[in-house]
């Protein structure tokens, strides 16, 4: 896969194709408190990314005490983000993960 994100405000953590939404898919990761302008500079980079369809971003913050999820889906027309909202996970869905996935590192650095 062509590496785009670096054509534009840096490269987000992965890029990936989205097969039925024809679009591309920018999840970026921090391991920090969740900041607003993480938000604005994912949408910043969306902006610059090619494809068939509008892109969308994945912002996931994970720090000791708490994880933040934020689904960023193009919002200009509403049968595009209602198609995006069915095939996209929900926020609720992203932070139970980062939990369940916090939960399992601590464990295993128990051991």
């Amino acid at each position: 896969m062509r590496d785009y994100g670096s054509q534009v405000m840096g490269p987000a953590d992965l890029m990936v194709y989205h097969p039925r939404l024809r679009c591309l898919i920018a999840l970026d990761l921090k391991v920090a408190q969740f900041r607003p302008e993480y938000v604005s500079d994912l949408q910043h980079r969306l902006e610059g990314l090619p494809g068939e369809n509008p892109p969308a971003g994945i912002l996931l913050c994970v720090e000791q005490t708490a994880e933040f999820a934020r689904l960023l889906i193009p919002t200009g027309d509403s049968e595009t983000a209602a198609r995006y909202a069915l095939e996209l996970p929900r926020t609720s869905q992203l932070r139970r993960w980062l939990s369940m996935q916090r939960a399992m590192a601590r464990e295993r650095s128990l051991r």
